[in-house]
């Protein structure tokens, strides 16, 4: 190298929005490799080519990255903020008018139904959603309403919330032309009453 010729910077990437595409790539990588909990900040910082610090920049936690890689439709902090609103009494109804209230967007929807499908066929895809819907949406909720049985609760609400979804969207069984979303919400907000803190057995 001459002596003219301008030394080349070294390091790691500076922070503009080169760097925030990087680690979405590194993330999208690392969630269809490693599922949800495998993934790890640090390796995805790493494979990105910058500071950790950056993902906490760009996207606040672990969840905010996963929704803006997968363009997850909604905020699970939202989620509760919506659900919690009125304590435990009607949190079912809540729960089911805040799903609802994503669903109902067919640009926000895409993005999970395009997802639960290929978990069908997709171990890796099943446990990041999995795992996503465990440690950020359901337990937490559960938790701040102090429910036993969380893990339980958990699978039954997502057993439930899932079905639904698939059945209106992709198989037609509750379509939007023979039910509106209040119908359906009102059928169903029971049983997310009953899964989320009410009796399980009896």
């Amino acid at each position: 190298m001459s002596g003219d010729e301008p030394r080349r910077r070294r390091g790691r990437r500076p922070g503009h929005s080169g760097s925030r595409d990087a680690i979405l790539a590194a993330a999208r990588a690392a969630f269809a490799r490693d599922a949800y909990a495998g993934a790890s900040l640090r390796a995805i910082a790493r494979d990105a080519d910058v500071d950790p610090a950056l993902i906490s920049h760009y996207f606040g936690s672990k969840a905010g990255l996963f929704i803006a890689a997968t363009d997850w439709p909604f905020d699970p902090d939202e989620g509760h903020r919506a659900t919690l609103a009125g304590g435990r009494d009607d949190v079912g109804r809540r729960l089911a008018e805040f799903f609802f209230g994503t669903w109902s967007v067919p640009e926000k929807r895409i993005s999970v139904l395009g997802l639960l499908q290929t978990a069908f066929t997709d171990p890796t895809v099943a446990a990041m959603l999995r795992e996503f819907f465990v440690d950020e949406v359901f337990e937490p909720l559960l938790t701040r309403l102090g429910a036993d049985q969380v893990a339980l609760r958990s699978g039954l609400l997502a057993s439930q919330l899932h079905g639904v979804i698939l059945s209106r969207y992709v198989l037609d069984l509750l379509s939007q032309e023979a039910f509106d979303d209040a119908t359906v919400i009102d059928a169903i907000a029971p049983t997310l009453q009953r899964y989320a803190v009410g009796p399980l057995t009896g």
